[in-house]
């Protein structure tokens, strides 16, 4: 801490960052992320599964970053995203006039390993100039909407539903009410974000 001396006109020295600004942003399940890339065909009849955008990480630097490949970015997922075989997909789109984007680099084969998705391509570095915009895109094999619970109508001794009435039919004096107020199956939790 730097003190005033009696008569002195200097001022307290002020603590500032140190290093280049950075801004980031994050963003799960953008709706407005372009549109995936996918392999060119070779000739024989191909198709790809529609993949969804699932995260989007947004980088612009006052100085160039030089990253040592696009396996730089990580995203870590939730359980609830890891589904047996799901094909995942990273670009890294430069943000250009016009709302238009321009692929600067991108895996079809990026893979999961303890809740992290990555590319394992470590030999083609790449780098971010400053004052433009960036962003890293986490596609994910579109796995459609969660999947009702399968079973039967809940026991009528289900305190969501309270007791069985005289009749046993819901909306019967004493009977299970209508409508549950509380959902009787569990719900999942959406979380994903960068690493």
């Amino acid at each position: 801490m730097t003190g005033l001396r009696a008569g002195s006109s200097a001022r307290p020295n002020a603590v500032t960052p140190t290093g280049p600004k950075v801004t980031t942003k994050t963003t799960i399940y953008p709706d407005d992320a372009p549109v995936a890339p996918t392999p060119q065909p070779t000739g024989n009849v191909q198709s790809y599964g529609k993949r969804i955008a699932l995260a989007r990480g947004w980088v612009d630097s006052a100085v160039d970053l030089k990253l040592y490949s696009l396996a730089a970015a990580r995203f870590t997922i939730p359980v609830s995203e890891q589904t047996k075989n799901r094909g995942f997909t990273i670009v890294l789109f430069q943000s250009e006039k016009h709302r238009k984007n321009k692929v600067i680099a991108w895996d079809g084969t990026a893979s999961l390993s303890s809740n992290v998705v990555s590319v394992m391509n470590e030999n083609d570095p790449i780098t971010l100039k400053k004052h433009v915009g960036y962003f890293f895109v986490l596609y994910g094999d579109d796995i459609g909407p969660a999947p009702t619970p399968q079973g039967s109508y809940p026991a009528a001794n289900n305190p969501a539903l309270g007791p069985p009435g005289p009749s046993g039919a819901p909306g019967a004096p004493g009977g299970p009410t209508p409508f549950p107020t509380v959902t009787p199956f569990p719900q999942s939790s959406n979380v994903i974000g960068p690493h």
